[in-house]
């Protein structure tokens, strides 16, 4: 059985599970939901054999080979739909900015917005699905029962994201109560929570690229975890200055005719702020090829498994006793 060496803390700084630990919270057997409390880990399940992780980089239980494949297509779906949502929004937007509501194309152009919201908030939704096994207790502990890990980043992050939809649903409605008289107050009204519920859904993409980073790392992925922390930072700071300047830019190619000069300077503003947004969707690419990798090592577990368990059925059938791994020859 393959066993991790324990280290020390301060010479282990992938924060490695140790073996011989034991488990002093409520945590499930990933593969059958067993109540591990108070076995030790790097010891197998005593309902499924599982081998029992300890804590790595603060996550608890399991890795990401013995976690459901279930989860892991969450995660892959997720991140995927997420993937494509994004463009989709960020055209919507500054399309729905540049119509206003006099423009022709004000009511397709929230649409695309809304389309691209809920696109992406049903990714960041699936793909913040707690984890099976892993758990944390309440501080301070007022009931003494577990809560799944990192509830709160969760919680934050799906209730924040969904306002990219209610802030398209609200810049919808200003539009639409706005006529060719004064503005109404609910007009008003609805335009500024639309504003501000966007504002607050893209400074949160700093929470959504921390805690896919903190997945990525779970499954030793570094360079993935790398650059979705960094990626929506990147994003935020010289991103959102390079859209509005290339938004400026486009407004004068529109209103002025197409020059040379002119048409240069919005080509290269667009490049660098895709340059911008570039860091993300790589780390979005590569968590989305991660958990799909995962699931397709799970399958073959899986599928490793029910062969061996075949061939011992087959091999008692016969009369034989069934080798156990480790022995010589194949089983």
């Amino acid at each position: 059985m393959l066993q991790y060496a324990v280290l020390p803390t301060s010479t282990n700084p992938l924060g490695l599970p140790e073996v011989n630990a034991p488990v002093t919270t409520e945590m499930a057997c990933p593969r059958c939901g067993y109540n591990l409390r108070g076995l030790k880990t790097g010891n197998p399940c005593p309902e499924c054999g599982t081998t029992i992780r300890g804590y790595r980089r603060g996550f608890s239980g399991d890795s990401v080979n013995d976690v459901s494949p279930d989860f892991l297509r969450l995660l892959a779906g997720g991140a995927f739909v997420m993937l494509c949502g994004l463009p989709i929004l960020i055209v919507g937007i500054a399309w729905t900015l540049h119509e206003g509501p006099a423009g022709a194309f004000f009511h397709p152009a929230c649409g695309v917005t809304l389309l691209g919201s809920a696109a992406w908030g049903g990714g960041v939704w699936y793909s913040h699905t707690p984890r099976p096994g892993a758990t944390e207790e309440i501080r301070p502990v007022d009931s003494g029962e577990p809560r799944p890990e990192g509830w709160r980043l969760r919680l934050w992050n799906r209730c924040a994201q969904s306002l990219w939809l209610v802030g398209g649903v609200a810049i919808w409605g200003a539009g639409t109560l706005i006529g060719s008289g004064p503005v109404p107050p609910a007009a008003r009204f609805l335009g500024l929570m639309g504003l501000l519920s966007l504002l607050i859904a893209g400074g949160t993409l700093i929470t959504v690229g921390i805690y896919l980073a903190n997945i990525a790392e779970w499954a030793y992925d570094t360079t993935t975890a790398q650059r979705l922390r960094s990626g929506p930072i990147i994003a935020l700071i010289a991103g959102t200055p390079l859209g509005i300047l290339a938004y400026a830019l486009l407004s004068v190619l529109i209103s002025n005719g197409v020059g040379p000069l002119s048409l240069m300077a919005f080509g290269v503003v667009v490049l660098v702020f895709g340059l911008s947004m570039m860091p993300f969707c790589l780390g979005l690419l590569g968590f989305t090829n991660m958990a799909a990798w995962a699931v397709k090592n799970r399958n073959e577990a899986f599928a490793s498994d029910r062969r061996r368990a075949a061939k011992i059925v087959q091999r008692i059938e016969e009369g034989q006793r069934p080798r156990k791994r480790g022995e010589g020859g194949t089983v």
